[in-house]
């Protein structure tokens, strides 16, 4: 990355700011990886937490993964639509991703990776149809215990917005360019704060997160809803008129 060593001593040094202010966390017992991909493949333009909340709602609606596996795109996304702002992309590629691994595993169920070396899983997962290379590092560093710093659309957006990371750089490169110069030990509380830091701060320094549900059809209401009283008033004054003529 062009001017890399100075990105990195602001990345390290925003990395050292948001650990005195954190306060403390402990990043608890790795997730099921089933699971943990999932969530990634559903949240790269909004948080984990949105992915999670969007999972729950599909396991209460369905009987496992597999049932959720063979319903229809539209389903899914008419269920996740308030939670995932992408809704109808992301429940094509939750399909896909779905279907894949039961193509290779004749379940839906990714356990077997704990089997694998890390450099190994990492490739099957980024082999998968829907899974990308942030879903494959989320796994990798979340479930497995690798050393992985998933970047998320999200998270580059608002790293080139503070000028944190090159304006032009890939998704890619970003995520290299951290995996060099934060540890594995670091790399979970580091994904944590970044995560962190990119609702406080997306696009440019907004307070205001990024995820937020799409606003489109309460607009479309607020204005639909004045748009048909101003026709009734039309009709009774009309009416009106008529009568008094």
């Amino acid at each position: 990355m062009k001017n890399g060593s100075e990105y990195a001593k602001r990345i390290k040094r925003l990395f050292r700011q948001l650990q005195r202010e954190s306060g403390g966390w402990e990043p608890g017992e790795p997730t099921d990886p089933m699971e943990q991909l999932v969530m990634a493949v559903l949240s790269p333009h909004t948080t984990l937490e949105q992915g999670r909340k969007a999972l729950r709602r599909l396991c209460d609606r369905m009987v496992d993964y597999n049932e959720l596996r063979v319903s229809a795109p539209a389903e899914v996304s008419v269920l996740i639509k308030d939670l995932i702002p992408d809704n109808n992309e992301r429940a094509k590629a939750l399909l896909a991703v779905l279907n894949a691994v039961y193509q290779a595993e004749y379940c839906v169920d990714l356990r077997g990776l704990r089997n694998l070396g890390l450099r190994e899983a990492r490739k099957y997962l980024e082999s998968l149809d829907g899974a990308d290379a942030y879903a494959a590092a989320s796994v990798l560093l979340w479930s497995l215990g690798g050393h992985a710093i998933p970047i998320s659309p999200r998270l580059l957006e608002t790293l080139q917005a503070n000028d944190l990371v090159d304006a032009d750089s890939t998704l890619a490169e970003v995520q290299s360019f951290l995996e060099r110069h934060i540890s594995a030990t670091d790399a979970r509380l580091f994904c944590h704060l970044m995560e962190s830091y990119a609702s406080r701060h997306a696009r440019g320094g907004s307070e205001k997160p990024s995820t937020s549900a799409p606003r489109k059809p309460v607009t479309a209401r607020s204005v639909e809803k004045p748009a048909k009283r101003t026709r009734a008033a039309s009709a009774s004054v009309a009416r009106k008129k008529k009568a008094r003529s």
